[in-house]
């Protein structure tokens, strides 16, 4: 049984070695390599929690696992203490997939179940207390990597003033904007974009605009902040229930929210308040 057990282990962190490769050559492969159709997969690799410090989050799966397999062949439980990490900083990631990003990744999942199987069958070999430890530290570890203390993902660009005017889009949509933007100066109203999208393709573009517009460079950190700023817009979007783009107009604490159409009359009827008409 003892035997058994051993070879089963071993099978499942294997198993789970070809799912961590699978995920890299879907990720350095840029859409060349459909290793997972589904989109919640490539929402998820399109988004700033593929990578940590420029390298695909696979990879550094891949090396562990590896690590892992060659402990395992030396009989040494300090392997377990690897996978106990791994299983953490994978269900941090599955708890951002599925409750911050809302995807659904089968290869994502797969893979935590291999994880999470090879854990159960090493725990005669390690304790519920190590597993726990050294599970938490990769499940918090991996947070505070992503989201180093004291930085808080919250907001977008800061602004000030009597008027603005937030105008909700998809990528695609800013050749629509030109008669409001050009109206909007001349009434002294200040315009915020803020991107918006369904589909895994839009939103892999809306975080390349965001990230263009608040940082010099499109590297993992960007684009987490981005996912943030995004998520939000989106959850705003939601209240107003308008097709996109459409806009909300602010002027002395009030807030308006109007079809781009009905923003272009409203501002064409609109006077300054230092207007010599008033």
């Amino acid at each position: 049984m003892e035997r058994v057990r051993f070879w089963a282990y071993g099978l499942s962190v294997v198993g789970a070695l070809c799912l961590s490769f699978l995920a890299l050559l879907g990720k350095v492969g840029g859409g060349v390599l459909d290793t997972c159709p589904s989109e919640g997969c490539e929402l998820i690799q399109h988004s700033g929690f593929s990578e940590l410090f420029g390298i695909p989050i696979a990879a550094y799966a891949f090396v562990l696992l590896l690590v892992v397999l060659v402990l395992w062949w030396m009989r040494n439980k300090k392997g377990l203490w690897v996978l106990a990490f791994l299983f953490g900083a994978e269900l941090y990631l599955s708890v951002v997939e599925f409750f911050y990003l809302k995807g659904e990744c089968p290869l994502c999942i797969a893979f935590l179940g291999l994880l999470g199987l090879s854990l159960v069958l090493g725990l005669g070999y390690l304790g519920w207390k190590e597993v726990f430890a050294f599970g938490l530290f990769g499940f918090l570890g991996l947070h505070f990597l992503y989201f180093p203390l004291g930085f808080v993902p919250r907001g977008g660009v800061p602004f000030q003033g009597e008027g603005v005017i937030s105008v909700y889009l998809k990528p695609g949509q800013e050749g629509e904007l030109r008669e409001l933007v050009e109206l909007s100066r001349k009434r002294g109203f200040e315009v915020l974009l803020h991107y918006l999208g369904s589909r895994p393709s839009e939103r892999h573009k809306a975080l390349k605009q965001i990230c263009r517009a608040l940082f010099a460079e499109e590297d993992g950190f960007a684009l987490r902040v981005a996912e943030r700023i995004l998520r939000e817009n989106e959850e705003k979007a939601k209240k107003f229930g308008l097709k996109t783009p459409f806009v909300v107009i602010k002027t002395n604490g009030e807030e308006e929210v109007l079809s781009l159409e009905d923003a272009l009359w409203h501002l064409e009827g609109f006077v300054p308040l230092n207007s010599p008409i008033r």
